[in-house]
């Protein structure tokens, strides 16, 4: 048997009432499911026989690396909204930390370094916030190149410290801070935003203590039939479906379903949240 995980970067097209998913080559469908705080993460895609075109898939898969890269942006992505719900609650606080004077990325990164080992030292003296644990993933951001410019700066999110403490402790220029605020999709739009620059990849860090989110993945948990049915009806039969399968979680929003002219099936990805 062939994941279809192994192909998503060829899922590339909006799924349409019309398309066959040449269930024919389709042994199964496997759901990857991911528990972050209050959200409900679902992925699924096809577990595929060998089928006639499989050759060109492959040889498509290996053309197709700006595309790869793109899915792999969009899966760090994932991570980072992964963790930021699964970490972070209202207590907790959102920075934005400026340089008074232009630096260099790598400069811009020893200063929240230093910060981060300030904060902790700080937190050692404080009695009056025991048991405080910092956490912290942060995202430097910033562009240099012939036609743009801008100066870079530090998106932090971070427990364990007050407000005044972290903006006391920032000693390169403005830290604008703010409690943190969810919404219906907890903080997934803040996670979005820290990470709307390419470069993002190789600039975010977080602390070590971070919880991971809890994936379980199922065989069988999804039939064909079903996929087929949201793939033809995607307004009226999601709601009804994911709910059905995922008792105390409602769905936030239409799921992302796509299909691919190279691989039969579709690769579907979906947000739920915990009922209060």
């Amino acid at each position: 048997m062939i994941t279809g995980k192994g192909y998503e970067v060829l899922f590339d097209r909006k799924s349409d009432p019309q398309i066959d998913l040449q269930h024919g080559h389709v042994s199964r469908y496997r759901t990857k499911t991911v528990d972050a705080g209050p959200m409900r993460y679902i992925e699924i895609y096809p577990i595929l026989r060998a089928w006639e075109g499989a050759g060109r898939a492959r040889k498509k898969r290996q053309e197709s690396s700006q595309a790869q890269k793109n899915l792999n942006e969009r899966n760090a992505r994932k991570k980072i909204e992964w963790l930021f719900n699964e970490n972070f609650g209202e207590n907790d606080i959102f920075a934005t930390l400026t340089f008074a004077e232009a630096v260099e990325e790598g400069d811009a990164l020893k200063a929240v370094q230093k910060l981060v080992r300030k904060a902790r030292d700080y937190m050692r003296r404080d009695t009056s916030r025991e048991g405080a644990v910092l956490k912290y993933i942060y995202v430097i951001e910033g562009k240099v190149g012939a036609d743009e410019v801008e100066r870079f700066h530090v998106h932090m999110v971070v427990s364990g410290v007050s407000r005044d403490t972290l903006e006391n402790l920032w000693e390169h220029g403005r830290a604008n801070t703010r409690r943190l605020q969810p919404d219906k999709n907890q903080y997934t739009g803040l996670a979005r935003y820290m990470t709307k620059q390419k470069a993002f990849r190789r600039r975010w860090n977080c602390s070590k203590n971070l919880r991971r989110p809890r994936e379980t993945v199922a065989d069988h948990k999804i039939s064909r039939r079903r996929v087929e049915k949201l793939a033809a009806e995607t307004q009226y039969a999601a709601k009804e479906i994911f709910e059905r399968l995922n008792p105390g979680f409602w769905l936030v929003e239409q799921p992302e379903i796509k299909v691919s002219d190279y691989v039969p099936g579709a690769y579907i990805y979906a947000r739920m949240r915990r009922k209060e």
